[in-house]
């Protein structure tokens, strides 16, 4: 793994001699993936450069060409329920389900294995960031996108190292989150541009 004109570069060789990997870490490109994106956490976290003012949407590669299964998980029901039908009015996402609280959502997840998770981070009994930590150990092929109100260092830090591949604040619009999920599911990454601002109104990027 190096980093060369601001991009990540990871490669993977095979000596034959066979790995050894942590129960919770997984195996597979999927979980390497969410390794992958906590290293970068961590780089941010020393290096304090989050994303510039301009936010960043990066499509992974993996076209997406069905309806995008979602979960949406908030303890705001109206907000849950006005989101839920704003997000399912056009073709491109399905809400299979939502959840009002971190052992709903986990549950959910187990149940219906979506292609994108949309949680938020303030919620009863086990809060957002554990959930995720949760569903990205059990399901590392299951992106989890964050829409949050919160834009400090700690949550979104937090989000970042438990494995969410984005994260969107709660002012965002339909399409930008709509646009937001179909790149996670295509095994990408987004980070809002209020989030970025956020974070020292840095130029450069340091994911692509």
């Amino acid at each position: 793994m190096c980093c060369r004109c601001g991009l990540l570069a990871v490669s993977v060789d095979d000596d034959d001699n066979g790995f050894r990997a942590h129960p919770a870490d997984g195996v597979g490109l999927a979980s390497m993936r969410v390794r992958v994106t906590r290293v970068i956490a961590t780089r941010w976290e020393h290096e304090h450069q989050f994303l510039g003012g301009r936010g960043l949407s990066r499509l992974g590669g993996f076209p997406v060409n069905k309806p995008v299964r979602l979960i949406i998980a908030d303890d705001h029901t109206m907000f849950l329920h006005g989101l839920a039908a704003a997000l399912a009015a056009g073709t491109e996402l399905t809400v299979v389900g939502h959840a009002r609280d971190g052992p709903s959502l986990m549950l959910l997840v187990e149940r219906e294995r979506p292609d994108v998770v949309l949680t938020d981070l303030d919620m009863p009994a086990v809060d957002g960031t554990s959930a995720i930590f949760g569903i990205t150990g059990a399901y590392p092929d299951i992106p989890v996108l964050v829409l949050s109100m919160h834009s400090g260092d700690e949550q979104v830090l937090g989000a970042i190292r438990a494995g969410a591949c984005g994260y969107l604040l709660k002012g965002a619009g339909r399409d930008e989150i709509v646009q937001a999920v179909l790149v996670v599911a295509a095994g990408g990454t987004v980070f809002g541009s209020v989030v970025g601002r956020r974070f020292g109104g840095q130029s450069r990027p340091l994911l692509h």
